[in-house]
């Protein structure tokens, strides 16, 4: 009687562990996948998330659109986690997407700041090429608040930056 329970006790635990890995490539609550399509389901949404990935961070590197970059700035992260939960499951070459997901978490306010920068950039260089100082302030207060929505992903240093720049672009108007 003891060995039938044991038998048993394993196979429930094997099935809670395909019924959890099921829960990552389907929302399915009963279990409908054996673990070699398992394997098949997780390679394919693995492969689909690490192309996300692989696209999010390219556009990080270039957009100059508030709203693009961090739209994928989350994109990126929700689907790093989601690949890091396959790691109980499946092998992976390279880093391991639990250390793709703490270098997310480290670089974040980086990739933050670079933006910041970026855009800061495009911004005053157009108001450079404007002629009124209203034009010039309207374009400032655009920078400004295109910002707005994303002020809660800063960092304290990327909070300063981006409120120095009200300072800067007064006294530049004032200048000119």
């Amino acid at each position: 009687m003891g060995l039938l329970k044991c038998i048993i006790e394993k196979q429930n635990k094997e099935r809670e562990r395909l019924l959890k890995w099921q829960s990552l490539v389907s929302p399915e609550t009963k279990l409908f996948m054996n673990k070699n399509q398992l394997i098949s389901a997780s390679t394919i949404a693995v492969q689909r998330d690490q192309q996300i990935i692989k696209d999010c961070l390219k556009i990080l590197e270039t957009t100059k659109n508030p709203d693009t970059f961090f739209e994928r700035l989350d994109l990126l992260e929700e689907k790093s986690i989601h690949v890091a939960k396959f790691e109980p499951y499946m092998k992976f070459t390279g880093a391991l997407p639990s250390q793709a997901l703490k270098q997310f978490y480290e670089d974040k306010d980086k990739a933050i700041s670079i933006f910041l920068n970026r855009y800061w950039d495009l911004t005053y260089n157009k108001i450079t090429l404007l002629k009124t100082n209203k034009s010039k302030l309207n374009a400032y207060n655009k920078f400004k608040d295109s910002l707005v929505p994303y002020t809660k992903y800063f960092s304290e240093e990327n909070l300063n930056f981006y409120n120095s720049k009200e300072k800067f672009i007064l006294a530049y108007i004032d200048k000119t």
